[in-house]
C-alpha cells in the first residue's frame, strides 16, 4: 500500500536534495550524496560533509509553507526548520544508498522519480498507519477542537520593548526599565494609546496607537498565560515574550466556532494517520542520524541544539 500523504511528500521533496530540484536544475549544481553544493555563503551545519549555508536554509524554508512562519518568528521554529533540512538530506542519501534513485548524465532525479522513490522508502521504513478506531478519533477531536473550526482570538493593544531572548543582562535590564517607566505612566492615568505612540518599539503597532489586531489565543503559550484572567478593557503588567517586554491591553474577543465532529470526521482520521507517520519518520531519521556525521557550525545552532540535532 503506497502512502497517500501528499502534504508529507511535499514537505520532504521540496528540500529533498538540500535545495529544491528546480533550484538545482537552474544553478546546474550537482546535488547528491556523493558531492556537496559549493557556496560562498556562511555555513550553518554539515551533514556527512554536505555544507548547508544561510542561503540554502533560506531556499529551504521558502519552499516549506508549514515551516516558514515559525522559522521566521521563533528559535523553536528555526530549530525545527534546520532539523527538517538535515532530515531531508539524510533521506535523500538513503534513496541513493538503496538504489531507489540514480543520477542520469549527471542530472538529479526528476520530481516524479523522487516521489516514487520516496514512497518506496516510506513504505519500507515508516509506512502510512491504519486508521484509528472511532473512540480514539473522537478523543483527538475533543482534545484539539480549535483545529476544526475558527480558533478563539483576542484583539490586543501593545506597548513593546525589544530585547533578544538571550540578550546580555545589561541590555535586558535597560529594556525592562523602559517598560517600567511606561507602566508607571499608565498607572498614573495616561491613556494606553498615548503611551504606545510615544514609547512602543513596534513600528506597526506604534502608528496604530498600540493596536496589533486579532491574535489567536492558543497560538503562543506565553501569550495565553499572559492574558489569562484579563477582562475586556483591562491590561497586563510587564510580560516577557520571546521578542522582548510587552504590556498588553485586551480590547475585543472572538470565541471559537468549532465544526461538529460528524462534519470533520475524515479530516480527523487523516490528521491522526499523518501525525503517526511523522512520528515513525522521525524515529527512522534518528536511526540515520546515529550513523551520520552531523556538525553544527554556527554558534546560535549550538545553543539551539545542546543535545544534538536529533535528541
Amino acid at each position: 500500500m503506497k502512502i497517500k500523504t501528499v502534504g508529507l511528500l511535499a514537505v520532504t521533496l521540496v528540500g529533498l536534495f538540500g535545495i529544491s530540484l528546480k533550484a538545482a536544475e537552474k544553478s546546474q549544481l550537482v546535488v547528491n550524496p556523493e558531492g556537496a553544493v559549493q557556496s560562498q555563503q556562511v555555513v550553518m551545519l554539515k551533514v556527512n560533509g554536505h555544507e548547508f549555508t544561510v542561503q540554502d536554509y533560506a531556499t529551504f524554508i521558502q519552499g516549506h509553507q508549514t515551516l516558514i512562519g515559525s522559522a521566521m518568528s521563533s528559535s523553536e521554529g528555526k530549530a525545527a526548520a534546520l532539523r527538517e533540512m538535515a532530515a531531508s538530506y539524510m533521506l535523500s542519501e538513503q534513496l541513493f544508498k538503496e538504489k531507489l534513485v540514480e543520477r542520469k548524465d549527471g542530472k538529479p532525479p526528476t520530481q516524479q522519480e523522487a516521489i516514487k522513490a520516496y514512497e518506496a522508502l516510506a513504505e519500507k521504513y515508516f509506512p502510512y498507519p491504519p486508521a484509528p478506531d472511532e473512540k480514539s478519533a473522537y478523543a483527538y477531536y475533543e482534545a484539539h477542537p480549535e483545529g476544526f473550526g475558527i480558533p478563539e482570538s483576542v484583539r490586543l493593544s501593545q506597548i513593546f520593548f525589544r530585547v533578544a531572548e538571550k540578550a546580555p543582562a545589561a541590555v535586558e535590564n535597560a529594556a525592562r526599565d523602559r517598560a517600567e517607566k511606561a507602566l508607571k505612566r499608565l498607572a498614573g492615568g495616561e491613556a494606553f494609546e498615548v503611551v504606545a505612540v510615544e514609547s512602543s518599539e513596534n513600528p506597526i503597532g506604534k502608528v496604530a496607537k498600540g493596536d496589533i489586531g486579532f491574535v489567536l489565543t492558543n497560538d503562543k503559550p506565553w501569550l495565553k498565560a499572559a492574558i489569562g484572567g484579563t477582562k475586556m478593557g483591562e491590561r497586563t503588567g510587564i510580560v516577557r515574550s520571546p521578542e522582548g517586554f510587552e504590556i498588553l491591553e485586551l480590547t475585543d474577543h472572538r470565541p471559537a466556532l468549532i465544526t461538529p465532529y460528524a462534519n470533520v470526521h475524515d479530516k480527523v482520521i487523516k490528521i491522526m494517520r499523518e501525525n503517526d507517520q511523522q512520528k515513525l519518520r522521525y524515529e527512522y531519521v534518528k536511526l540515520l542520524a546515529k550513523n551520520a556525521k552531523i556538525e553544527i557550525i554556527f554558534e546560535e545552532g549550538k545553543q539551539l541544539f545542546p543535545n544534538g540535532l536529533f535528541p
